[in-house]
């Protein structure tokens, strides 16, 4: 599960910036449906306050 590296996304919700459409990363770890494909490219932010990209973000399971 990806999560914004600077809340880890206990403290807001993260939005993948996506080609088709905008892709919503839950605080549980879950995402919106539909159609959402993006890269380590794509923009993300959070309503933490953070901007980056998807790159930028945390895999809690690499972490583990």
């Amino acid at each position: 599960m990806i999560c914004c590296p600077q809340c880890r996304g206990k403290d807001g919700e993260t939005f993948i910036r996506a080609a088709l459409s905008d892709l919503q990363v839950f605080p549980d770890g879950t995402e919106s449906l539909g159609d959402h494909e993006y890269t380590d490219e794509n923009d993300a932010d959070c309503t933490c306050g953070w901007r980056g990209k998807v790159r930028d973000m945390i895999d809690d399971e690499e972490e583990s």
